[in-house]
């Protein structure tokens, strides 16, 4: 394996763990959420709760779906290297359709931490929220 191959697989090693993390972590904030109002009846206050845990929901899938497309694109890694070893002309497509995959996974790995990180701004601002609520009755 060359240089590059193994900085590549440690790459893509590292960015798996970070989309697994922040699934981990979702899930969590999920539970905790669920956990926090087990037992209180719905109210309008609870608005930012329930967006923060539609956010972390969509982390959730954005991450899966990443996941997906890195199981995905293996076969289309193989093909390349067949074809560059072969000198096929089959090679540019299936760059096109690697770069095509890689591009859609950038964006969900965004998308992820993303709503992750506002779904936790929701709920701090629930909780704020909640605290002035308790203060004021």
């Amino acid at each position: 394996m060359t240089i590059i191959q193994e900085i590549v697989n440690q790459f893509r090693q590292q960015q798996e763990k970070y989309i697994y993390y922040l699934i981990a972590l979702s899930v969590a904030s999920i539970a905790f959420s669920v956990h926090n109002t087990l037992g209180e009846p719905i109210k309008w206050a609870q608005a930012p709760l329930g967006i923060s845990v539609i956010l972390w929901g969509t982390s959730i899938y954005c991450g899966l779906t990443a996941i997906q497309y890195f199981i995905g694109s293996l076969p289309a890694n193989i093909d390349l290297i067949v074809a560059q070893r072969s000198k096929s002309p089959e090679e540019t497509n299936i760059l096109e359709v690697l770069n095509e995959i890689g591009d859609r996974t950038k964006k969900l790995i965004k998308y992820q931490r993303n709503t992750f990180y506002l779904g936790i701004i929701f709920y701090v601002a629930w909780h704020i929220t909640e605290m002035i609520i308790r203060a004021n009755s």
